[in-house]
């Protein structure tokens, strides 16, 4: 049987039939088509239109011979996901753990609620202009980019907004009639230009993973488009799918400061990162010790150790909680080999563990069982697995080294790692729903202790309890702070909008508000370069 790279190469080198412009439009078109439900959207395998968007870009003959159909979409999507099994299979061509894992990765964000996305803008904007942030954040992002970060969260927000709404194109002349004259023509162009790319940016950007992008592990990642969410052409923007824009919109920040120094940034959003996780840990039930005062402690009994960022305890219930800022690296989120994944585990995410162990046996004095001790390890990013029973499942002997150095600590199934909303939901689902992080925790360890009964996601859990069945799925997202931060965003956007209303409903005569309008239109177009 041909090897998956030739398949897909064959399946890209096919993609030359079709014009390069008008292919794309139709893969757009098919992901957006009006009145699809969520489930019929999922349906038509969005991971794999991505995927083909990706290779017409690569492809080499532009023109073409004739034009796409939505059928032939359909035909090329069929293809792509009979290549699923070959792609998902481990070593010795069998399908384990591991490969299901990745497998499901590649789908679970495009069918996240919209809603996810939006609060990752807030959480930035809590984490780089928050309290206390560092002024390094706001500094560096104008020095890069002449923008002010408040005013272009703020901006993120609102697209983000108009997405839900509007898919498939972004109409200029709305960005006009939302924002000016409150920021100038030439300063919304350049927000506008930060978001994504022309079409022949995102065209030698791709080109440059041209033999990466029909590799096994490519199947699963995260589409390369996230990084150009929106294709800027004249008049207009094209919007790939709501599902790309919303998240992709919502790491602009990150990318641009890592570009600026990639080390500072990493170093100074952890601490702001640890400080939001001691901060949510504040609103869980039960006693919370954080890092510092068990330092201090273990100073004074002579002791040195590994240490926690948070110690919450209630009754005989002992929970760690360790933040690990840093984003997940590529090989743990989509290899399909085994050592490959631990290696990139012990390098980080694993460190959590062996910090709670320690904690356990240097600084706390519970005499509890084991079933009464929990970790939780949170990721700033969702990783393929959120609890360690599924972990080892996958990753066989993955907890080898921390017992042979700590002994058995921790049941596996009573350790989790959780991305960085998953650990607000836990705190916003005692806020709102009244479902104490114990309560939920022990759910979810005997849920977990079985694929049967075990999830992918850990907000999966909070589904089961909180009574949702294939909805909406609103279950608590965001403690009361992000919501009400979200809120007072949005009203500031609110109140722009209807000021900038105001303005183009009153100033001077229709024909000169007309001639305004489209000679900003130009402007704007010719800004950013289209």
């Amino acid at each position: 049987m041909p090897s998956y790279r030739r398949r897909a190469t064959d399946i890209r080198r096919s993609l030359e039939e079709f014009e390069k412009t008008q292919f794309i439009a139709t893969v757009i078109q098919y992901l957006n088509e009006d009145g699809l439900s969520r489930l019929d959207f999922a349906g038509r395998m969005p991971h794999l239109c991505f995927l083909l968007i990706e290779w017409r870009f690569q492809a080499e003959r532009t023109e073409g011979r004739r034009e796409c159909t939505p059928s032939d979409i359909s035909r090329l999507v069929r293809k792509l996901s009979d290549l699923q099994p070959i792609a998902m299979a481990g070593p010795g061509q069998r399908i384990d753990h591991l490969g299901l894992s990745r497998m499901m990765i590649s789908q679970y964000w495009f069918q996240e609620h919209p809603v996810v996305w939006n609060y990752e803008i807030v959480r930035y904007h809590l984490l780089l202009l928050g309290q206390g942030a560092s002024t390094w954040f706001r500094e560096a992002f104008y020095n890069e980019t002449d923008v002010n970060l408040n005013d272009f969260l703020m901006f993120c927000l609102a697209l983000n907004a108009y997405f839900q709404h509007k898919n498939g194109l972004l109409a200029y002349g709305s960005l006009i009639s939302l924002f000016v004259p409150h920021y100038d023509i030439n300063y919304l162009a350049k927000m506008i230009s930060l978001f994504g790319g022309k079409f022949t940016d995102i065209e030698a950007k791709l080109g440059e993973f041209y033999e990466q992008s029909v590799g096994e592990n490519d199947y699963f990642r995260e589409t390369r488009l996230m990084d150009f969410p929106i294709i800027l052409s004249e008049s207009r923007a094209l919007v790939i799918h709501k599902t790309v824009s919303s998240r992709g919109i919502g790491r602009i920040v990150a990318k641009i400061l890592k570009r600026v120094d990639s080390q500072k940034f990493r170093k100074k959003f952890t601490k702001e990162f640890e400080k939001h996780v001691n901060g949510l840990a504040d609103g869980l039930s039960g006693d919370l010790v954080l890092e510092s005062e068990i330092r201090e402690d273990l100073v004074r009994q002579g002791k040195r150790s590994k240490v926690v960022d948070c110690y919450l305890t209630q009754d005989d219930f002992e929970l760690f909680i360790d933040a690990k800022g840093v984003e997940p690296k590529d090989s743990l989120k989509y290899s399909g080999n085994v050592d490959t994944v631990r290696r990139a585990l012990t390098d980080n995410i694993l460190k959590g563990v062996e910090q709670a162990c320690e904690t356990k046996l240097n600084y706390s004095s519970k005499a509890n069982k084991i079933e009464e001790r929990f970790v939780v390890v949170v990721v700033n990013e969702a990783l393929p697995f959120s609890y360690g029973a599924g972990l080892e499942r996958a990753v066989g002997g993955v907890f080898d080294s921390v017992r042979a150095t700590y002994g058995e600590v921790f049941k596996p199934e009573n350790i989790f790692f959780l991305a960085i909303d998953e650990f607000e939901g836990m705190v916003a689902l005692e806020q709102k729903e009244g479902i104490s992080v114990w309560d939920l925790l022990q759910y979810a360890a005997a849920a977990s202790s079985t694929p049967k009964t075990a999830k992918y996601r850990f907000r999966q859990f909070f589904w089961d309890l909180t009574g949702e069945r294939n909805g909406e799925r609103k279950s608590p997202i965001a403690t009361d702070q992000m919501a009400e931060l979200s809120s007072g965003i949005l009203n500031d956007v609110e109140t722009i909008a209807e000021e900038c209303s105001e303005f183009w409903r009153t100033r001077g005569t229709i024909d000169q508000r007309v001639r305004l309008f489209i000679q900003l239109l130009n402007v704007l177009n010719q800004k950013i370069g289209v």
